[in-house]
Formats: C-alpha cells, sequence, structure tokens
C-alpha cells in the first residue's frame, strides 16, 4: 500500500470534483426554478452564476492536486497559486457574464453564493 502522502493529492482531487459536481447540480436545480418562477432569462443567469461556482472549483482542484506532490510545502503553494488565479478568473467570468445579463444579477449572484456555499460546508466534511 502506498504511502498515505502520495495518496493525499488524488483523494483530495477526486473531494474537488465531487464537489464541483455537487455545485453544477445546483446550479442546474436553481436555474430551472428562477426559470419556473420568473422567466427563462432568470434562468439563464442563475444557472451561469452557479456554473461559475463550480467551474472555479473544478479549476482550483486540478491546479492543486492534479500534479502530484509529496511535500507539504509544495501542496501549500500549489493550492495558494490556484486560488490566486482561481479569484482573478472569477472576476474575468463574472465581467463577462454581467455584460450579457446585468439586468438579471440577482439570480447570478444568489446562484454563485449558494455555489460557494457548498464549497465552505465543503472545508467541514471528513
Amino acid at each position: 500500500r502506498p504511502p498515505r502522502s502520495t495518496l493525499f493529492p488524488y483523494t483530495t482531487l477526486f473531494r474537488s470534483l465531487r464537489l464541483a459536481a455537487l455545485q453544477a447540480a445546483s446550479a442546474i436545480i436553481l436555474g430551472l426554478g428562477w426559470w419556473f418562477a420568473k422567466d427563462q432569462m432568470h434562468g439563464l443567469a442563475a444557472l451561469v452564476g452557479g456554473a461559475i461556482a463550480a467551474t472555479l472549483t473544478l479549476y482550483a482542484g486540478v491546479q492543486t492536486f492534479s500534479r502530484p506532490a509529496t511535500d507539504p510545502q509544495t501542496i501549500a503553494r500549489q493550492f495558494v497559486r490556484a486560488q490566486q488565479k482561481k479569484w482573478l478568473l472569477a472576476v474575468v467570468l463574472f465581467a463577462l457574464a454581467l455584460k450579457g445579463l446585468a439586468a438579471y444579477a440577482l439570480p447570478l449572484i444568489l446562484a454563485f453564493a449558494i455555489g460557494v456555499s457548498f464549497y465552505k460546508l465543503a472545508l467541514l466534511w471528513n
């Protein structure tokens, strides 16, 4: 059996993928909810907001954990760099989304916030 330290990156990558899938599912549910409650543009905005959250989680997970590292310092450095790039990507994605969906900012931002809340809850998972 390989040492636990070599399994850590892969385990965490799979957790990141699972979390991104959960965020994507919530984006679809929220998008459908807004679509039926309001109209399809509100639904599209919610879908995009949730998809941004899922995309950011997926990006950070792949950037951090796809390069195997056993040294905790290297893993921490990869994590910090991935988080920095993730938030720059968030600014770009939000700018693009708001350019086309500015009139529907509420569902966009709420769906993003709900997606990010899944990320915060995942920190409590074992």
